[in-house]
């Protein structure tokens, strides 16, 4: 309210904020039944609350921790008095909500690790971090190499003077590997990292990865949902949240959709008055399907998998994978700084291979001579905050969330070694399109949306009942601004895409144009439900609302 006002520069006189708000919807439905206008008596007389519907629950689905292997209490406790120094490797996993560092001494194992908030001040919280290690380490260890991994790796990766700099599927593997055959003598074959805004699934075979995947825009599947979610039922995501959900016998199901429909749904059933731990119970299930469903996909998982990341924290999480599973999964220790643990490996077996000298600028990073640059990035409606780090001549940036624009170039030549998986996608979708004989039809396809997906067996039904398939042009800035053009809302840029290649296919002088109504998507079980987005359900209706022409209305499929 006070943002309406604000904008439009409204007194409170001018902005009517009806009594019964929340309610006006059902009221109009209620009217629109009786056939009877609204008056201000039979106002009085509405019966108005919220319905205490019944919701599907199950017993079955109560958590526990039976199949779950928590193994924070095997880290190795190591006297280091008689060493001096202590020979070590350290490693950095600096991510968008976690900063994590790890101190290695030769053997692998774990001398000291941090876990803190990035803060969205990478550079300062690992200036902060390091000195803290200066006093407890400075004159105790000599670092033989330096790793660094995650979004900021390059970035921090220069400040600190990194040896070898990876990303995080191969640092995350790398660490899983080593604590696995180190510790526990077995083999690591599938790893689940969620991290605060971002989850990767990493399948490996003999040491080697042979699949993985990472999380797209949403964020449903991931830390920072869960904390805030933790943060509007009025409990701590560290202490409570886990208790309460595995006290649970009836776990609300919230499914697995996109992260502002769950949050409705988590508003609802806070104003139906459900128990708080019901709720905290179905998002720790609506967390592992939209992990399930949106990152794994359908992708092998074997029977060896590690739970890591800083949701793996989360005991009620790593019941519920095992609950939706069947299999049991184990939490290793050291779990929210693998990928740091990764890093440092990965940086010491470089060395040793190239026989090198560490760049190790020391662990007073006050001595580095940097300059930060603070720029907001024109690119595209983002607006991201850019910081620029100058240092020893060498540019690195940080807050880029959408593009490749200020990622470090690389300085060494690299050469596919696989051909372009996106080209050869391309090049099958474009094999075998019906051509024009059989029933003299012309049915456009517009490639936009599920097109990729669902295009082969779209292409194998029109040639089987004779139809002639004709494509929509590749997208270009003007068929955006078309698509833009026809929108009589403001949706997001795929659904403006779709609007506009429809336009392009009206163009192409067709009979019919196939925009089908996905509602939902495959599960590999019945109890998980996937849906897909509304705007995605509904983009054919939507275009035929926007259209005035009845001709063109009865040519949408």
């Amino acid at each position: 309210v006070k943002a309406i006002l604000s904008i439009f520069h409204l007194t409170a006189e001018e902005l009517i904020v009806p009594e019964l708000h929340q309610y006006v919807g059902a009221i109009g439905c209620a009217v629109l039944e009786n056939g009877t206008l609204l008056t201000r008596s039979s106002l009085a007389q509405l019966n108005v609350g919220y319905a205490n519907a019944a919701i599907k629950t199950s017993a079955s689905l109560k958590l526990d921790t039976a199949n779950v292997r928590f193994e924070s209490h095997r880290q190795q406790q190591i006297d280091y008095a008689d060493m001096d120094p202590i020979r070590a490797h350290l490693g950095f996993d600096i991510g968008s909500v976690s900063t994590n560092l790890v101190l290695l001494d030769e053997q692998e194992r774990v001398i000291d690790e941090i876990y803190t908030r990035t803060e969205g001040k990478p550079l300062q919280v690992v200036q902060r971090e390091m000195a803290h290690w200066l006093d407890k380490w400075g004159d105790k260890v000599q670092i033989l190499s330096v790793g660094s991994t995650g979004s900021g790796r390059d970035l921090i990766g220069e400040l600190v003077g990194a040896d070898a700099v990876h990303d995080e599927i191969t640092a995350h593997k790398t660490g899983a590997s080593s604590i696995a055959r180190r510790l526990f003598n077995e083999p690591v074959d599938t790893i689940f990292e969620i991290g605060g805004q971002d989850s990767k699934f990493i399948a490996i075979d003999a040491g080697i990865v042979v699949d993985f995947s990472m999380n797209e825009a949403c964020a449903a599947g991931t830390g920072s949902f869960l904390e805030e979610q933790a943060g509007k039922l009025g409990i701590s995501i560290i202490d409570e949240f886990a208790h309460l959900a595995l006290s649970s016998d009836e776990p609300i199901r919230l499914g697995e959709r996109c992260t502002v429909f769950m949050e409705k749904d988590v508003t609802t059933y806070m104003q139906q008055g459900r128990e708080v731990k019901d709720i905290a119970a179905g998002l720790a299930y609506a967390i592992v399907h939209n992990y399930l469903n949106r990152v794994v996909r359908g992708r092998r998982i074997g029977d060896f998998i590690y739970f890591q990341g800083g949701t793996a924290y989360n005991q009620a999480v790593a019941a519920a994978f095992t609950k939706v599973l069947g299999k049991k999964i184990v939490v290793p220790p050291h779990n929210g700084v693998i990928g740091a643990i990764g890093a440092a490996l990965l940086a010491k077996a470089k060395l040793e291979r190239e026989k090198g000298r560490t760049r190790f600028r020391g662990f007073d990073l006050t001595k580095v001579d940097f300059k930060i640059r603070q720029f907001m990035c024109k690119g595209c409606s983002n607006n991201c905050d850019i910081q620029e780090c100058t240092i020893d001549g060498e540019k690195t940036y940080w807050g880029d969330k959408c593009s490749h624009r200020y990622q470090k170039k690389t300085k060494v030549a690299q050469k596919a070694t696989i051909p372009n998986l996106f080209t050869l996608h391309e090049e099958w979708l474009q094999e075998d399109i019906p051509g024009p004989d059989g029933l003299g039809i012309r049915i456009g396809i517009p490639k936009s949306m599920y097109y990729y997906d669902r295009f082969p067996f779209w292409r194998t039904y029109f040639k089987q009942i004779g139809a002639q398939v004709v494509l929509s042009s590749d997208t270009t800035t003007q068929l955006a601004a078309d698509g833009r053009e026809l929108c009589i809302a403001e949706p997001c840029f795929p659904i403006i895409i779709g609007h506009g290649h429809y336009v392009d296919l009206l163009r192409k002088n067709v009979n019919y144009i196939f925009m089908p109504q996905i509602i939902n998507s495959e599960t590999d079980a019945p109890e998980k439900e996937s849906w897909v987005c509304p705007w995605g359900q509904t983009l054919s209706l939507v275009i035929r609302n926007s259209i005035d022409d009845e001709t063109r209305i009865e040519q949408l499929l």
